[in-house]
């Protein structure tokens, strides 16, 4: 796994009072499939592959919406949004990428936790705009190879 760290600040975490499964893969609790950490953010495939290389990217300490992040991580978020999209264009070489965050529940966010979802789109493959929760779930095996693929320099 690529580690880097831009500032050490907004690292403490705010323990959830519900279930969230990004805090369960964040924290290993849950089988997770990281690709970079930067600081207080980490990069993840998503366990629903939309498309080959679907990524998620969000903070470690547990914020519902963009309103709760703080600049720190605000700003470590956008250069790690940067770097991921670097890395699959060279990695993946797809024709576009589709990069967004849902940011409250009336705006579709699924998850209790903040985060940005990067795909990579590719000419002539049909997408589907369809709730994560409706995709089957990718196999472990395939995450694996595909993760150790993106870390590799």
């Amino acid at each position: 796994m690529i580690k880097m760290n831009l500032r050490d600040e907004a690292t403490s975490t705010r323990p959830c009072t519900d279930f969230c499964s990004f805090c369960e893969y964040i924290s290993g609790r849950l089988p997770w499939h990281p690709v970079i950490e930067w600081g207080s953010a980490v990069a993840f495939l998503n366990v629903r592959q939309r498309s080959r290389g679907a990524l998620l990217i969000a903070p470690r300490r547990h914020v519902q919406t963009l309103a709760d992040l703080s600049e720190g991580e605000a700003c470590e978020i956008f250069h790690l949004i940067g770097k991921i999209t670097q890395l699959m264009m060279r990695k993946l070489s797809p024709d576009g990428l589709h990069t967004w965050c849902n940011s409250g529940v009336a705006a579709g966010q699924s998850e209790p936790h903040m985060h940005f979802q990067i795909v990579a789109r590719y000419d002539g493959v049909p997408y589907s705009f369809e709730s994560s929760d409706s995709l089957d779930m990718t196999p472990r095996t395939q995450l694996v190879t595909l993760a150790a693929m993106l870390r590799e320099q």
